[in-house]
Parts: C-alpha cells; sequence; structure tokens
C-alpha cells in the first residue's frame, strides 16, 4: 500500500488544512479539510485539481496564441 504525506497548511480555531500527496504518482495534490473531531469537511479531489490545472494550461494557451497572431499581424504591415 502506497503511504500518503500529510502535511499541515493552515491550523485555525475551527479547521484544518492538510495536504495529501501520493509521491508514487505525478498526482496533484488532494486539499483536505478536517474539522478538530477529524470530521472530513470538505475535499477538492485529485481529479477536479487536475481538470482545473488543464483548463488554466488551455486558456494559457489560447492567450499565447491569440498574442502571436496579433504579433503576427503587426509584424505583416
Amino acid at each position: 500500500m502506497r503511504e500518503l504525506k500529510i502535511k499541515q497548511l493552515k491550523r485555525t480555531k475551527l479547521t484544518m488544512l492538510f495536504v495529501l500527496h501520493d509521491d508514487d504518482y505525478d498526482f496533484e495534490p488532494c486539499i483536505t479539510e478536517l474539522n478538530k473531531k477529524n470530521t472530513v469537511l470538505s475535499m477538492t479531489s485529485t481529479f477536479e485539481l487536475r481538470r482545473m490545472k488543464a483548463m488554466k494550461r488551455v486558456c494559457e494557451q489560447t492567450i499565447d496564441r491569440i498574442i502571436a497572431e496579433i504579433h503576427g499581424e503587426q509584424d505583416g504591415e
């Protein structure tokens, strides 16, 4: 069984935020919010984080392409 590293990010009176990271795979961290009784309040799954990262990458590539097209039009004038 793979070991998950737990890193405490932030501690407040009500909640603690932890990052779970699996070294065997190149996954994005899974952020889990726990209350004082260690009950999971919310969890952002690895899949959701990877999807958000992919969407960000697509947006960045689109912006880069638009900038390149603008520079290409300016060079052609």
